[in-house]
């Protein structure tokens, strides 16, 4: 458990050949995210609104509500998972404190705001838009601070 108070990560080879492997392996389940929210919800807010509202013209049924928030808590366990390891290595390196506390908030509530939206496009579609932006905005920042990370851990001491 030394390595919890080593100030630098990296001191630690095991623990550093762990970390980077976990973080190239979380970059791909980020890369991957885009086919599966293609599949599960839409990536265009037209395809999110067929989906979660149904459609009948092209015979597409809405999703339950139960689906939604089945489909909600399990990418809230996913990314809140992810997102921690992400963090907790971010804090390590370089940057500084307020970069650190900015990362940390925004990953948390742009999370919750792709979350939240799925819902609110129950009460109004074009939150679909919403949903969108956020889900891109919570890939492209969980993809630049997982690089940023791998960068950092492959740095020499």
């Amino acid at each position: 458990m030394k390595f919890i108070f080593s100030k630098d990560i990296r001191d630690n080879k095991p623990f550093k050949v762990i970390l980077t492997g976990y973080m190239f392996m979380t970059l791909f389940f980020y890369l991957f995210m885009f086919y599966l929210e293609k599949i599960n919800i839409g990536l265009v807010p037209q395809n999110i609104k067929n989906k979660v509202l149904g459609n009948e013209e092209l015979f597409i049924q809405a999703m339950s509500f139960q689906d939604l928030v089945l489909q909600s808590h399990i990418k809230l366990f996913l990314y809140l998972f992810s997102s921690l390891i992400l963090l907790v290595i971010f804090i390590r390196t370089k940057a500084s404190d307020k970069q650190k506390v900015e990362a940390s908030c925004f990953i948390f509530l742009i999370l919750f705001l792709d979350v939240i939206a799925s819902f609110l496009i129950l009460a109004h579609p074009a939150f679909a838009v919403f949903k969108t932006l956020s889900f891109i905005i919570l890939q492209a920042v969980s993809v630049a601070l997982c690089i940023y990370n791998i960068k950092f851990l492959l740095k020499k001491v």
